[in-house]
């Protein structure tokens, strides 16, 4: 389970134990959670970036800086990619989870869409 505080604190919790796996400092208002690639990562958006990261290893969070503000976040229902909104974009953000990386951004023709819906579900089949 990810944790995160407005203040940029965030935490990494075991969920059945209650302990601490790992304690990551975003540095910057947090907004939105959310997790992917077969709950193995994790992902926090701020209001200046993306944050990427491993839930159980050392290494930090990747910070991919914005130029706006994120909206609307979902992470596709076989958990591999995430798709966001941007403020004042006819651009949805798209990133690679499995590589922690971004992808081209797609163009929407959309002067500003604001919401995203796709088949999601909370189900992961193999």
């Amino acid at each position: 389970m990810i944790l995160a505080a407005k203040n940029g604190q965030g935490k990494v919790v075991n969920t059945w134990s209650g302990q601490t796996v790992k304690s990551v400092d975003f540095k910057d208002k947090t907004t939105e959670i959310r997790t992917g690639w077969l709950e193995s990562i994790g992902v926090v958006a701020t209001q200046s970036g993306l944050n990427v990261f491993n839930l159980t290893d050392d290494k930090p969070a990747k910070h991919f800086p914005l130029d706006a503000p994120l909206g609307d976040v979902v992470v596709v229902s076989d958990s591999k990619t995430l798709f966001a909104t941007q403020a004042n974009s006819s651009k949805l953000l798209v990133v690679d989870l499995r590589l922690e990386s971004l992808l081209p951004e797609l163009d929407t023709g959309l002067k500003s869409p604001h919401l995203i819906a796709m088949g999601l579900t909370n189900t992961i089949c193999h």
